[in-house]
C-alpha cells in the first residue's frame, strides 16, 4: 500500500514508488519523517543502536540494518529492561 521495504545485505531500502496512487503523498510524508528522525538521532552524541541514513532521494530511503526483534514480537516484560532503555 505504502511501497516496499526490503533488506539487502546490511541495509534496508524503503521505496515508495510502488505505493498506490492514492497513498503516495502519505507514503512520501512518512518516509520524510523517518529520514528526519533518524538524522536527528544520529546527531545525538553517545547514542548507539540507531540506524544510519545512507541515502535519501525523492522515492527511496536507504538506511543501515540493526539486528534485533521488533518490540511487538519481543514483548519484554521485565521492568529493568525499560529502566535501562531510559538511561
Amino acid at each position: 500500500m505504502f511501497g516496499t521495504i526490503t533488506r539487502v545485505g546490511d541495509v534496508v531500502v524503503r521505496d515508495i514508488g510502488p505505493a498506490r496512487p492514492w497513498a503516495r503523498r502519505l507514503a512520501r510524508y512518512l518516509m520524510l519523517r523517518e529520514h528526519r528522525a533518524l538524522s536527528r538521532l544520529a546527531a545525538t552524541p553517545n547514542l548507539d543502536g540507531i540506524p544510519r541514513v545512507i541515502s535519501y532521494g525523492g522515492r527511496t530511503l536507504v538506511r543501515s540494518w540493526i539486528e534485533g526483534a521488533p518490540m511487538h514480537v519481543a514483548c519484554p516484560r521485565d521492568s529493568a529492561y525499560f529502566r535501562e532503555a531510559l538511561t
